[in-house]
């Protein structure tokens, strides 16, 4: 509208302009009139469009939301103990929990406090997304009503979430991931009783995000079906930075999904008692084309009726990659595993299975009695560039270029290596599971794509000429894994 102003202005003023040139053309102006002419004409013109403009403007701005106003239609906050409006939109009017139905493209930022459970189930518009993320002192929306109290501790759920739509974040912020694999986290969901899920998938979601979230479920050795994270049917899921723990069956069991990613996270504590067969990652039903990528992640202690740490099992699946990962046990006589530490179960057909530069510790004593990989086929796995330490065989996988404390595994494949001199002179500290190396491994094979070529703290994988085998590479003692602090040994 401004444009429009402007130019009908410039306009009138060019013709009064081309009046006063053809009357002196004529003879009819002369002297002091140009200037009287051109003056008087184009004052009374731009005087009223000035007018003209300003209504325009005032009635343009009027319609206008204020910054305010603005804000709060894709903001709302959400404090327990709020005595306000209950509206959501400030921090003294926030809602006192997330309410019962939520905006598309919004962001809820919650305070610390401990909540319930949630089920988001909004319907999906497009591919717009619902942000539930924690306030933190840095980053908490408007200031009006703010306080950093409610920024420096944890916004705690105690009871289920679950998602029946699709295209969510839910995000903490803080914590976990390289130095923080159990600190720090904005959001925390605490689960009690036995048979619990502390985060559920239902009627086919797609594009979840969570992150940043301390996910602890009922307990080990507590009875029953409990799953820590329980998918049926999504897709598209990334979990990060997350720290899934203590459970009774799976910490995951993921049945029917595709592109699911899981990163930066500590998998552990799984044990059983009772006669519910489990393992830390139970993967089912993801079909031919399954893109599950499993990545700089530490799994420690998964036992009882343990089949695996990753159990692709129960049908005809392919597409995995596995990377970059930790594997350790911290009692041996607790946690077993008696398939394999990544592995299948009889009678499937698991293919295109990638397992590249991740580091096995012992999950079976020191006995060599526990396979590390065991499929029923073996089209397209590959186990390539890893260390192996204390572990036992291989069954449906193409093996090369691996590190083992065990000769004859070495000697049986394309650029094996035998390190005979132990855990302590490879490691950097590994009584106390810090995993980062002490010195160089021989170099691995460098063929492998640019997608594995970093490892979880971000180093490239061969820049001093030697791509170290293991999750960890070699960078001169720069990095420490910061391993968990709840040890427990023999």
């Amino acid at each position: 509208m401004y444009v429009f102003v402007k130019m009908t202005m410039e306009k009138n003023s060019i013709r009064a302009n081309k009046g006063v040139a053809m009357a002196r053309a004529n003879g009819a102006v002369t002297g002091n009139c140009h200037t009287k002419i051109s003056n008087s004409g184009n004052r009374s013109m731009l005087a009223k469009m000035s007018l003209l403009a300003l209504l325009l403007l005032s009635i343009l701005v009027s319609g206008l939301p204020s910054a305010q106003a603005a804000e709060t239609l894709d903001t709302y906050y959400v404090r327990k103990g709020a005595t306000g409006a209950n509206d959501g939109s400030d921090w003294k009017d926030a809602y006192t929990s997330l309410p019962a139905s939520l905006q598309r493209g919004a962001t809820y930022y919650v305070a610390e406090g401990t909540y319930d459970g949630y089920t988001f189930y909004d319907a999906n518009s497009g591919s717009t997304m619902i942000t539930i993320k924690k306030a933190t002192v840095s980053d908490h929306g408007t200031e009006s009503g703010w306080s950093s109290s409610y920024g420096d501790g944890q916004a705690v759920f105690t009871g289920q979430i679950t998602f029946t739509t699709s295209y969510w974040i839910f995000d903490g912020v803080t914590g976990g991931g390289p130095g923080n694999w159990e600190n720090g986290f904005g959001f925390r969901i605490k689960r009690t009783g036995s048979g619990t899920k502390a985060i559920r998938f239902d009627s086919n979601p797609s594009h979840v995000t969570i992150q940043h979230v301390d996910i602890e479920n009922c307990g080990e050795d507590t009875g029953g079906n409990s799953d820590t994270i329980y998918t049926l049917g999504s897709d598209f899921v990334t979990i990060s930075y997350c720290w899934i723990h203590n459970t009774n069956r799976t910490n995951f069991l993921v049945n029917g999904s595709q592109n699911f990613t899981l990163e930066y996270s500590l998998i552990s504590d799984r044990h059983n008692t009772d006669s519910v067969h489990g393992e830390h990652m139970s993967i089912n039903n993801s079909g031919m084309n399954a893109n599950h990528v499993y990545r700089y992640n530490i799994f420690r202690d998964a036992g009882g009726a343990n089949t695996g740490v990753i159990v692709i099992k129960d049908s005809v699946q392919s597409g995995f990659k596995i990377y970059g990962n930790i594997f350790y046990n911290t009692d041996y006589s607790r946690y077993l595993s008696t398939n394999g530490i990544i592995t299948d179960t009889t009678g499937d057909s698991t293919t295109n299975v990638k397992i590249y530069n991740n580091t096995f510790l012992p999950h079976r004593g020191i006995s060599h009695d526990s396979p590390t990989v065991s499929f029923d086929v073996a089209t397209g796995n590959e186990f390539k560039n890893n260390i192996v330490f204390n572990n036992g065989g291989f069954s449906g996988v193409s093996r090369s270029y691996n590190l083992y404390d065990d000769s004859s595994l070495a000697n049986g494949e394309t650029g094996g290596q035998f390190f005979s001199s132990g855990e302590s002179a490879l490691f950097t500290n590994s009584s106390a599971h810090d995993y980062t190396l002490k010195v160089d491994t021989k170099t691995g094979d460098s063929s492998i794509s640019v997608e594995y070529k970093k490892d979880m703290f971000g180093n490239t994988r061969g820049a001093d000429g030697i791509l170290d085998r293991g999750a960890l590479e070699f960078v001169g003692g720069s990095n420490t894994i910061s391993p968990p602090s709840n040890f427990r040994f023999n």
